[in-house]
């Protein structure tokens, strides 16, 4: 999980630098699938949520599946 650190990491770095083009729910999103995939769902759910809480609602549709997609599994 080094590299997801790392791309997290390099994400807040850049973000006071950012003109608005970044979506600050796409980390977070990120961060839930990869969750998912260890079937470490309570985090994964708790991610996907702060995603949902945070997207201005370009994402919202593919977040909620992401979010269906790691409900069944529990």
């Amino acid at each position: 999980m080094p590299a997801l650190s790392r791309a997290l990491r390099l994400w807040r770095e850049g973000a006071p630098g950012d003109p608005g083009l970044l979506n600050e729910a796409v980390p977070l999103w990120i961060e839930a699938a990869f969750r998912r995939a260890q079937r470490r769902f309570p985090e994964a759910l708790k991610r996907i949520d702060e995603a949902l809480a945070l997207d201005s609602g370009e994402l919202r549709a593919k977040m909620l599946m992401t979010k269906s997609n790691i409900l069944p599994a529990r």
